[in-house]
């Protein structure tokens, strides 16, 4: 499946600019919730890492009307988002990242695909912001240098405690 313009299937608009670029398919939940392995073994998260909790997520993405995943066409990266009404406006959604990641071998330019194909959709689907995410433990001053050329702004700082 492919996306154009808040359309599935068709195989123009976006898949003609990127065309490594489709949405997620249930046969493509393995090698994400690897990556997401991958991931996490970087981060510091104060939760165990758990396969099958993972692959529900990413099931869930792929069939909401509000979520979605992006992949390459050999599953090399992958980044996954969802819309929601906005607190202070219900008629407006907004939308956040829940996960990027490539694959090392594969950074710069798939990466930054993902990206406009992620942020293309959100506007597409009618979101009026999107909220993207730097881990305080992972690159924070890199990843806030390319959000901020790519037109984003600090918006807050979010805290976290172990319970």
């Amino acid at each position: 499946m492919f996306y154009c313009n808040g359309a599935v299937g068709n195989t123009g608009c976006l898949t003609a600019r990127f065309p490594m670029i489709r949405q997620a398919t249930l046969a493509d939940i393995p090698e994400i919730v690897m990556m997401g392995a991958r991931f996490y073994d970087l981060v510091d998260l104060p939760v165990a890492y758990d396969p099958a909790s993972v692959s529900i997520t990413i099931q869930q993405l792929i069939e909401s009307d509000l979520g979605v995943v992006f992949v390459d066409n050999e599953v090399n990266g992958a980044i996954g988002g969802l819309l929601h009404p906005h607190y202070f406006n219900q008629s407006a959604l907004t939308g956040a990242e829940l996960f990027w990641w490539v694959s090392p071998n594969h950074r710069g330019k798939l990466g930054f695909q993902l990206l406009t194909v992620m942020e293309k959709w959100a506007e597409d689907m009618g979101a009026v912001s999107f909220q993207m995410v730097a881990l305080e433990d992972y690159r924070p001053e890199l990843m806030g240098k390319i959000y901020e050329k790519r037109g984003y702004s600090p918006f807050e700082h979010t805290y976290s405690k172990v319970m």
